[in-house]
């Protein structure tokens, strides 16, 4: 019986009545169909004005799995890419001292001009070749590293071009063949 009476008290108190000044009663409220749709029109408009905000701003300040992933992988990429630029300074640095050997040593010894320096130097224009690494967030990085990689190229080629004729004038000098064996040493050493 008493889980009745929770039960009439509950479905009671879902009721609302109004005070009728006319006939001095309580009279039932009763709401139409279209003034419940609209209360429930509302709250969800409410609702969803206010998630709206939430996502904007969760969008705006927090960062998505992906995005956290994507940011990792660009800071490796930054690290990979200063990590190769050291590696080509240390081999133009090792170039350089190539170069002088071959210049102050072997040339020498063979009475052979040194290779201009702008010679070595040489590059190449007219043409944007890094027109595609143009337009990203790390151009500047991308385009600096090829270029010193292209320039790093350039400068071993020359320097294996002066190899070979060192190589030739070795070759065809009859009293050095004991320089020769000293050069090609040398050679496979670097």
């Amino acid at each position: 019986m008493l889980n009745c009476a929770k039960i009439e008290l509950k479905i009671m108190a879902k009721a609302k009545y109004y005070f009728n000044t006319h006939s001095l009663k309580y009279e039932k409220v009763v709401v139409s169909f279209k003034k419940r749709f609209l209360r429930v029109l509302g709250w969800l408009a409410t609702a969803m004005v206010f998630s709206a905000i939430i996502i904007a701003l969760a969008y705006q300040f927090l960062d998505s799995p992906k995005e956290k992933q994507l940011k990792r992988e660009i800071a490796v990429m930054d690290l990979q890419y200063e990590i190769l630029q050291q590696r080509m300074d240390l081999m133009s640095k090792v170039l350089k001292d190539i170069e002088y050997n071959d210049d102050n040593i072997y040339r020498v010894i063979f009475e052979a001009d040194p290779i201009p320096e702008s010679v070595r130097e040489a590059g190449y224009g007219g043409v944007d070749k890094y027109r595609s690494l143009k337009g990203y967030d790390n151009s500047s990085l991308m385009i600096e590293t090829t270029t010193q990689l292209d320039k790093l190229m350039r400068q071993m080629y020359v320097q294996s071009k002066s190899f070979d004729e060192v190589f030739e004038l070795a070759k065809n000098k009859k009293n050095c063949w004991h320089l020769y064996r000293v050069f090609s040493q040398s050679v496979i050493k670097n």
